[in-house]
């Protein structure tokens, strides 16, 4: 065989290939971007509404396909003070404890105490995180729970604890049975 030959047609094919995976790349850098005008534009909507963007914030730029959070049932109690209610698959009637006296200072002891308090009512607080801390006029404070699924944030399924010196005020429950993620991916 040629060389000459045989070398001629490799180079051709490299540069074949070569031409191939670079207008793949084109493409595919392309369709996984935000374009710079898409974000311009949302800064200046925020601004335009009063929400300042730090400039050293880097803004992410993910545009490919994800899986969905499937959600079942939503189910909104609201517990509050001289109140009893039936709560999940309890036999027992819980009662606000509304005896305590609590350190409305200590965001540790505030947290503790209302996870205590929630798991005695069968949630699995576990799965919750300490999304927002407020203090209130009226003396108390608010407690924002949000679930974590597996590594990521449900902003649907949220519990707000309302807290004074002498114990928990109320509860508010917004909970939706995650059921998992979609099995085909679709764009954000």
């Amino acid at each position: 065989m040629d060389w000459s030959k045989a070398k001629n047609i490799l180079i051709l094919i490299f540069i074949v290939l070569n031409v191939f995976l670079l207008a793949y790349l084109g493409v595919y850098t392309k369709s996984s971007n935000i374009s710079k005008e898409a974000v311009t534009s949302t800064l200046n909507v925020l601004k335009k509404n009063g929400i300042v963007i730090d400039p050293m914030c880097v803004m992410p730029k993910y545009n490919k396909k994800t899986p969905m959070l499937v959600l079942e049932s939503e189910n909104n109690l609201v517990f509050s003070e001289d109140s009893s209610t039936d709560f999940g698959n309890l036999n027992q009637n819980k009662n606000i404890d509304a005896d305590k006296n609590i350190d409305l200072n200590s965001i540790k002891n505030i947290e503790k105490y209302s996870r205590d308090y929630l798991a005695t009512l069968g949630i699995k607080i576990s799965n919750f995180i300490l999304d927002e801390y407020a203090k209130n006029s009226n003396e108390t404070v608010t407690l924002v729970f949000i679930e974590k699924y597996k590594g990521f944030f449900v902003y649907d399924n949220k519990i707000s604890v309302n807290i004074s010196e002498n114990g928990i005020k109320n509860i508010t429950l917004n909970i939706k049975k995650i059921k998992g993620f979609t099995k085909t991916p679709s764009v954000i």
